[in-house]
């Protein structure tokens, strides 16, 4: 309890500010079904910087961890906007919430480009920069990453308005997680490689699982149309 209340303590007003801005930005948004990047996802990436900074306490100062936050914080509000390309809506989201606190102009810049980090095309440079791009993909080393990659999978259906099926979606999954990403902070590689190549074994065995049971589907299906075709 005393570690909890000293953790509130430590959080900034400018981050309360920031938490309170998103929680009302997400509920006047909830109709659009975003099961995945909500304000829990915002949550969960707030718990990590306080994993990161806990464990590496002299590479940060309390500047650096309210600019982790912030910019972990607004990332993904994006997707309210333009669920395709959000990284450019979550800058002007975060750039009218600190134009309106009279934030500086250089610490905007920095939680800016961390934010643009943040986007897959975008390659991290400083160290904050690498922590919120690997913040940003957590779940793929996460323990409950078949259910976030579930709620993420029914996210996208509903927001795009179109059906995937279970395997094209772990194909997909494995693809971006195996050949398109890989952590950059020190922290990350150290602690959550692991878990990520256990996670990618552990989709990998369900595509092989899958695609026998499309294989067997498809020969039912065959040998079913066959038998008609010698009836008829």
């Amino acid at each position: 309890m005393e570690e909890k209340e000293k953790k509130q303590k430590k959080q900034s007003l400018l981050v309360k500010e920031a938490k309170a801005y998103i929680v009302d930005l997400y509920t006047k948004n909830a109709h659009l079904n975003l099961t995945y990047h909500n304000f829990l996802y915002a949550q969960r990436c707030l718990n990590y910087v306080d994993e990161i900074t806990e464990d590496e306490k002299d590479s940060f100062t309390d500047e650096h961890i309210e600019n982790l936050k912030l910019a972990l914080l607004f990332h993904a509000t994006g997707y309210i906007k333009d669920y395709e390309n959000p990284t450019p809506e979550s800058v002007k989201i975060a750039n009218s919430f600190f134009s309106e606190k009279n934030i500086s102009t250089e610490k905007t810049k920095i939680i800016i480009n961390c934010i643009e980090a943040t986007d897959s095309k975008t390659k991290p440079n400083t160290h904050l920069e690498k922590i919120c791009k690997d913040i940003s993909q957590h779940e793929i080393a996460d323990d409950d990453y078949s259910d976030f990659s579930t709620l993420l999978k029914l996210e996208h259906e509903l927001m795009l308005k179109k059906s995937i099926s279970e395997l094209d979606w772990i194909n997909l999954e494995f693809e971006k997680y195996s050949k398109n990403h890989k952590f950059h902070s020190k922290y990350a590689i150290k602690n959550w490689e692991e878990n990520k190549q256990s996670n990618l074994l552990k989709l990998n065995k369900k595509i092989s699982k899958d695609e026998k049971d499309e294989l067997k589907e498809k020969r039912k299906a065959y040998y079913k149309n066959r038998k008609q075709w010698r009836k008829t």
